[in-house]
């Protein structure tokens, strides 16, 4: 059986972790010393502001000397921690969206997925309200017409009447209807406003979603073409400098492959399919 000579061993991105390991424990560690270094430099310096209160007095002495020499070195010992943990936090940085890409990545993919299905919920809802919306508009013009007959029906009764006018109990029921029928009408339409401002909102979550799906993908892509790449790395390092020996190219470092079109071009269906059902 032959052994397929791009297949991914994880020796690359593991290498990445054991480094981005060491350093955040060297980051800890040096957290640590310059904790101590700056409680040191207090010390120091509170020494020598109390030599410096009793040396108006006096003359100064080697022992004052000393004094002075023990902050400058302990100002020097923080200044060197501080600059070595700025360049450690900086490393760690650089490595740290490849260290996370995998888990983002999946995570993304995830997050889209819900996004999609939750924008799918609001535009049903949504839907599903303007629908009664439109239902309670129809009953409240209805019912604002039937009121409307029914008081000109009561006023002509009243006007003919010799004693007390009773309200017809219709006109009551459909008064109390329309005021109901209002109140419901006016709470769906505040809940469609909130329901349209937030599928507004949706256009923008998507946009950085897709930006976090590109930036991930890449990096895992670069992870995948390194790990795919170091059995043959040898052989591609070799093509490198006899190419450059050969005068071929400036460069023995490097070595640029040309992508066939074709697969450039199936490579982005592929990708753009990813995104669209991600």
């Amino acid at each position: 059986m032959q052994l397929n000579p791009f297949k991914k061993s994880g020796a690359y991105y593991n290498g990445i972790k054991s480094k981005y390991d060491a350093l955040t424990r060297q980051v800890e560690s040096t957290t640590t010393d310059l904790a101590t270094a700056k409680a040191n430099h207090l010390q120091r310096n509170t020494a020598y502001q109390e030599m410096l209160e009793a040396s108006k007095l006096s003359r100064s002495s080697p022992a004052d000397r000393q004094v002075l020499a023990h902050l400058n070195h302990a100002e020097s010992q923080v200044q060197t921690l501080e600059i070595h943990l700025r360049h450690l936090n900086s490393q760690v940085m650089d490595l740290l969206p490849t260290v996370n890409a995998p888990e983002d990545l999946k995570k993304v993919k995830g997050e889209i997925a819900a996004l999609a299905r939750h924008e799918a919920e609001l535009n049903a809802t949504s839907e599903k309200t303007q629908t009664q919306i439109e239902k309670f508009d129809e009953r409240i013009t209805v019912l604002e017409e039937r009121i409307l007959q029914e008081t000109q029906v009561a006023a002509q009764s009243m006007l003919e009447l010799e004693g007390d006018f009773v309200t017809p109990e219709s006109l009551s029921k459909l008064d109390v209807e329309l005021r109901i029928a209002q109140v419901t009408q006016k709470e769906l339409k505040a809940k469609q406003e909130l329901l349209r401002k937030e599928l507004a909102s949706l256009p923008l979550k998507h946009r950085e979603l897709h930006r976090s799906l590109v930036v991930n993908r890449a990096l895992v892509a670069e992870i995948d073409s390194r790990e795919a790449l170091l059995p043959v790395m040898k052989l591609i390092a070799r093509a490198a400098i006899t190419k450059h020996e050969a005068g071929h190219t400036n460069q023995s470092d490097s070595y640029v492959i040309d992508i066939p079109p074709e697969l450039s071009d199936a490579v982005e269906a592929e990708l753009a399919s990813e995104s669209s059902t991600s």
